[in-house]
């Protein structure tokens, strides 16, 4: 190889280079974001779940049940 190939394969090889870290500060930053909604969705699940047990509890109370004696 002569010195014109080696400076071909090195522009090559920054081309691509800064391709990819391109790419990966892409992806990353992809990441952090779908991180962020996972965070808030599962933040809202457990609110939901909290809500859920709040109203079950509120069926398990015993009700108040007033009986006519007059029936009786």
């Amino acid at each position: 190889m002569d010195e014109n190939e080696y400076k071909m394969i090195l522009g090559v090889y920054q081309k691509k280079t800064h391709e990819m870290l391109a790419q990966i500060i892409a992806l990353e930053t992809r990441v952090l974001g779908l991180n962020n909604v996972v965070e808030q969705l599962s933040t809202k699940v457990t609110d939901q779940e909290n809500l859920l047990i709040q109203l079950r509890g509120k069926n398990k109370q015993p009700k108040n049940i007033t009986v006519d004696s007059e029936g009786f």
